[in-house]
C-alpha cells in the first residue's frame, strides 16, 4: 500500500473540525457546520488516514486561509505545504490578488511569503482581532500574501 498523500477538495469541513479543534484551532461554524464565508476545503490522506485539512473563506470581499492544520503525528512531512499550495492556487483561479490569515505558526507562513501586517492594517475579519483572549493566552500573528503581477 501506498504511503502517499493524497489532497482531496472534500468541501465538507465538519469531517475537519476534530483534527482543526486537537490542533488548538478555535472553529466558529453555522447552522450548516462550515464558517461563515467559506468557499472550499481540502483533506489530506494518507491510507485513508485524514493528515490534514485546509479551508479557504471570503470574508468581507477578502479571501483568507480560514484553517489549515496537519495531524501532530504527521508533521514535518510536507502535508501543510501541499495543503496551503493547494489553497493558495485556488484563490489564485479564483483571481484573488492577496491572501489574509491569521497565523499561530507564523514561522510557516513566512516561508511562503506571507509578511506581518501591523495592527491598522488588519481588515476587520478577524474573531480573533477584538478576542479578550488575544495577548492573553492566544498570541496569534496577522499576515498577508500578496501575488505578483
Amino acid at each position: 500500500m501506498s504511503n502517499a498523500i493524497r489532497i482531496k477538495e472534500t468541501g465538507n469541513y465538519e469531517e475537519l473540525i476534530p483534527l482543526f479543534a486537537a490542533s488548538g484551532l478555535e472553529i466558529h461554524v453555522e447552522d450548516d457546520q462550515k464558517p461563515k464565508g467559506m468557499i472550499t476545503c481540502w483533506k489530506a490522506e494518507r491510507n485513508g488516514q485524514l493528515a490534514g485539512g485546509v479551508s479557504i473563506e471570503n470574508k468581507g470581499g477578502f479571501f483568507v486561509i480560514g484553517d489549515i492544520a496537519v495531524d501532530e503525528g504527521m508533521r514535518g512531512e510536507n502535508i501543510g505545504s501541499l495543503l496551503l499550495a493547494t489553497a493558495m492556487e485556488k484563490i489564485y483561479e479564483l483571481e484573488g490578488e492577496e491572501i489574509y490569515l491569521v497565523a499561530k505558526a507564523p514561522k510557516f507562513f513566512e516561508r511562503y511569503g506571507f509578511t506581518y501586517l501591523e495592527e491598522e492594517d488588519v481588515p476587520d475579519i478577524f474573531n480573533c482581532k477584538t478576542c479578550d483572549q488575544r495577548g492573553v493566552k492566544c498570541y496569534p500573528e496577522f499576515m498577508k500574501f500578496e501575488f505578483e503581477e
